[in-house]
């Protein structure tokens, strides 16, 4: 088994003993490398990716996830208040950058 394993490998070994209970459990996980296309494509992907989480991301710091409204009104002008103060809060950040 050790022949097997190669740089590239990740090995997680988790080893428990309680009296004669012995557990040993072995993950072995092999990362072939990308072909040029698919390291493009993956580029491509977390670059569309990276925009939308990093939005999501801000929007859950400032507690703007919780959706707690009983109707489609209050849902709607919950998430439209919710993105117009993110909109808000990232002019204020562009603003500054633009500024030094």
């Amino acid at each position: 088994m050790k022949a097997a394993l190669t740089a590239a490998s990740i090995i997680i070994i988790r080893a428990a003993s309680f009296f004669e209970f012995r557990n040993v459990t072995v993950v072995v996980s092999y990362f072939d490398p990308l072909s040029e296309e698919g390291h493009a494509t993956n580029k491509l992907r977390s670059r569309i990716r990276v925009r939308g989480e990093h939005v999501f991301g801000r929007m859950t710091q400032m507690a703007m996830d919780p959706l707690r409204t009983i109707g489609l009104v209050r849902a709607h002008r919950h998430n439209a208040l919710s993105h117009f103060v993110y909109n808000m809060d990232r002019t204020a950040l562009l603003r500054r950058w633009i500024s030094k």
